[in-house]
């Protein structure tokens, strides 16, 4: 199974020593009971500045030589829907906060528009779980 945490001081220097990167937080199956074989590492990132795809990737061809490993999952925080940057700062195992500030205007602001909008969500989700369970009842 996937450990990566002996490498995790190595990506806490790599992290420090740049500047677009504000904070980052384990997210997903990693680490928890859930983990399995399959499971990769999911990091949640939140960048001082826009950055283009090509450097997303280029960033997560790096995080993968320092953890050796390829499965590795780079989530933008600043692109990402509301509810993952939701859950990456409510579940999220933090791994780096470089500015405090920044982070904590973040999370304000996500935590104010999840509020907003989780009424909405939980029935979306509720229904579209209702009618899984219904249409599965009659495939083949």
């Amino acid at each position: 199974m996937l450990n990566v945490d002996n490498k995790l001081p190595d990506l806490v220097s790599f992290f420090k020593a740049r500047d677009d990167i504000v904070a980052v937080w384990i997210v997903g199956s990693y680490g928890t009971k859930y983990q399995t074989e399959n499971s990769d590492i999911d990091l949640a990132i939140l960048f001082s500045k826009e950055i283009s795809f090509f450097d997303e990737l280029d960033l997560e061809v790096q995080i993968s030589d320092i953890l050796q490993t390829d499965k590795v999952d780079i989530i933008n925080l600043n692109k990402a829907p509301l509810t993952l940057q939701f859950k990456a700062i409510s579940e999220g195992r933090e791994v780096i906060k470089k500015d405090p500030i920044k982070v904590a205007d973040f999370e304000e602001v996500v935590l104010d528009l999840y509020q907003d909008h989780e009424y909405f969500y939980r029935t979306f989700y509720k229904e579209l779980r209702e009618r899984n369970h219904h249409d599965s009842q009659y495939r083949l």
